[in-house]
């Protein structure tokens, strides 16, 4: 009678637990989950084994095997409490008990009925990249996707453009192939180093119309791109493109930067602009030929002359934005004019305004005694990357500068995390405090353990996001 009591009682807490799972997740079919994945503020989960995932996952899902012992702890370091979680396994079983655990400590779940075999029977895609995918919405609505590859390489997708940032090809046991993805359309690199600066990469992803910015030190190694100093744009680097064309007659080859980083685009794009007026290279009957010659230091007068003359069409004198100080249209050490390049780039703003971005480059340096080599201050790029009003802080090889009490307005930043090269997990937390973005990824971490981040900046507003950053 008591062993009878028993598996009665068995059985109710079995059935009232059953209830509660059905009751604090919900099940969606697939369109539904289809529909719940494209949002920004969702999470897709898959719970299945590591093996399984390989085999084939929907795209950008999150991995995290509820079968293991350490499932909940490192749902807890990855997903966002303020998230949907879409979870999925197999065929729905597993991915319900998972909804059912996450929910019970404090997450809204969504659970795929059939799991990813009635997906795939609905015809949805699968892939079998192992790159997590972070979705956001710019504020018109136009989607932008970060892939995290590995360490530092990122892609990102936005509005039918491309743009890679510190793209490798192996780090470590971790092999990236880019000859799978789509060309590039910029490609941003921060510094010289291996784990950062991969010519077979750059190759591989680069076309005819793929725009190159480095810092001076890359330009020099690779032999071509353009190169940013921080702080010495300090109006944004304009980078506009409906696939960065040309007219048809002008080689793409027009638009790479010479090793003098005298940029070619700027005296082509003048040329373009005054051809408007005059199909030819002129000048006033004022301006001798000789303004037409590259100087020593290969910076085209001529470029500058016709970018004077292009912005010339709303003013004589060579305007920039009320915005920016009259010390950035003045020669830089290497002759090439800013007030040229900005100028130029802002003609060709006024040409293709189709998939605006803007871009500033920023100081990025160690500052701890004994590791100032690593970084010296002044050689190496951070990036803000703006898009459609969505701004990005790249951060690149840096400590806690106090350069970054000056980066206002951030909503995604990623902020690196491995000493002796960057930032311990304290100095992260204290420049996110700084920096105050909206999400944050860790990254460039190696073995560093950033499991405790997230906890550490809780009620700071910010979303931790770890990602395969190592």
């Amino acid at each position: 009678m008591k062993a009878l009591r028993l598996l009665f009682t068995a059985l109710q807490a079995a059935i009232g637990l059953s209830a509660c799972g059905q009751e604090n997740f919900k099940n969606a079919n697939v369109a539904e989950f289809a529909k719940l994945a494209d949002e920004p503020n969702v999470v897709v989960l898959d719970v299945r084994t590591a093996e399984e995932y390989a085999e084939g996952h929907i795209v950008g899902a999150l991995n995290i095997d509820q079968g293991q012992g350490d499932f909940m702890e490192k749902a807890k370091a990855q997903l966002p409490s303020d998230k949907t979680i879409a979870v999925y396994c197999r065929s729905g079983r597993r991915s319900a008990s998972a909804a059912s655990r996450l929910a019970a400590e404090g997450y809204t779940c969504v659970n795929l009925k059939g799991g990813i075999v009635a997906w795939k029977e609905a015809g949805k895609d699968v892939t079998t990249d192992n790159y997590e995918v972070d979705v956001f919405r710019t504020k018109n609505g136009k989607t932008v996707k970060f892939h995290a590859l590995v360490h530092a390489s990122i892609r990102i997708e936005y509005d039918g453009l491309e743009i890679m940032v510190d793209p490798v090809t192996k780090l470590g046991n971790r092999t990236i192939d880019y000859s799978t993805m789509p060309k590039a359309d910029c490609i941003l690199v921060t510094h010289e180093h291996a784990d950062h600066f991969d010519k077979e990469a750059i190759r591989l992803l680069t076309s005819d119309n793929t725009r190159l910015i480095m810092n001076k030190r890359c330009v020099e190694m690779y032999g071509a791109g353009e190169f940013m100093v921080n702080g010495q744009i300090s109006d944004k680097l304009r980078v506009t493109s409906d696939k960065l064309q040309s007219s048809p007659s002008e080689p793409c080859s027009a638009r790479q930067p010479d090793v003098n980083s005298a940029s070619k685009a700027g005296t082509q794009l003048a040329r373009r602009v005054n051809g408007q007026i005059s199909d030819k290279l002129q000048s006033s009957l004022s301006e001798p030929c000789s303004a037409r010659q590259p100087d020593v230091n290969g910076a085209s007068k001529a470029g500058t002359q016709l970018a004077r003359r292009a912005n010339g069409q709303i003013s004589d004198k060579l305007q920039s934005p009320i915005s920016e100080p009259c010390s950035a249209r003045q020669p830089d050490a290497n002759g090439a004019s800013k007030a040229g390049a900005q100028l130029a780039r802002r003609v060709n703003g006024q040409w293709s305004m189709v998939n605006e971005i803007t871009l500033e480059a920023v100081p990025a340096y160690n500052t701890t005694e004994g590791h100032l080599q690593f970084h010296p201050k002044g050689r190496d790029n951070g990036y803000i990357l703006t898009l459609d009003g969505l701004r990005i802080y790249i951060a690149g090889d840096t400590e806690d500068i106090p350069e970054m009490s000056d980066i206002k307005d951030i909503d995604i930043a990623f902020l690196p995390c491995n000493q002796p090269y960057t930032m311990t997990p304290e100095q992260l937390v204290r420049a996110a405090k700084v920096i105050k973005p909206k999400v944050l990824f860790p990254y460039h971490y190696g073995n560093t353990d950033v499991s405790t981040i997230p906890a550490k900046l809780e009620g700071e507003g910010i979303d931790v996001r770890i990602r395969h950053y190592e």
